[in-house]
């Protein structure tokens, strides 16, 4: 079955959203996004948030989305798995989202981070778990032989941390002021 992870994290500064930002890319086979461009995916969410005056709450949320190998085959490979990552920013239209295929587990997935902020009304992303259920359901109606189970980390749990070595590179980050 299917996995689609609430990693739950609070995320409360512009360097969480550096530090995700480098995790995924740093072991992503391929990456895309949704309402900004992967290399500049960082700069343009900032952006928005200061535009719409949301630089002091949650920054981002973060999914994962996992398959079993046999169920790329549902999927259509890992062209499909990352087709996944379109889907969630089609499901849910007005937020920035940057997503990256990592196949280094025995579990192929996808990384999935989301602006908090949309672009379109500067609204904060607040109904998360109802949103866990339109991804969820919009992934089920594209891939119907697909099973997806939701589910949410343990806020303790090492997933929760990132390298280091990442979070170093990322502490000079700040939110510019309006």
């Amino acid at each position: 079955m299917a996995n689609l992870i609430k990693i739950e994290n609070y995320y409360p500064d512009a360097a969480s959203l550096g530090r995700l930002y480098d995790y995924i890319m740093s072991h992503a086979a391929e990456a895309g996004s949704y309402g900004c461009e992967v290399n500049y995916a960082i700069q343009q969410m900032l952006a928005v948030k200061h535009v719409f005056g949301k630089t002091q709450y949650r920054q981002l949320r973060h999914y994962v989305f996992s398959v079993k190998a046999w169920e790329l085959d549902i999927i259509h490979g890992y062209d499909g798995l990352l087709n996944i990552g379109w889907l969630v920013g089609t499901a849910l239209k007005e937020y920035q989202i940057l997503y990256g295929l990592h196949i280094n587990t025995s579990f192929p997935h996808i990384h999935i981070l989301i602006n908090t902020t949309s672009y379109v009304t500067g609204g904060q992303l607040r109904n998360d778990n109802g949103m866990l259920f339109r991804i969820k359901y919009a992934v089920e109606k594209t891939y119907p032989k697909l099973n997806v189970d939701l589910r949410w980390s343990d806020p303790h749990s090492p997933v929760n941390r990132l390298d280091e070595a990442v979070a170093v590179s990322y502490t000079h980050l700040t939110l510019p002021t309006t």
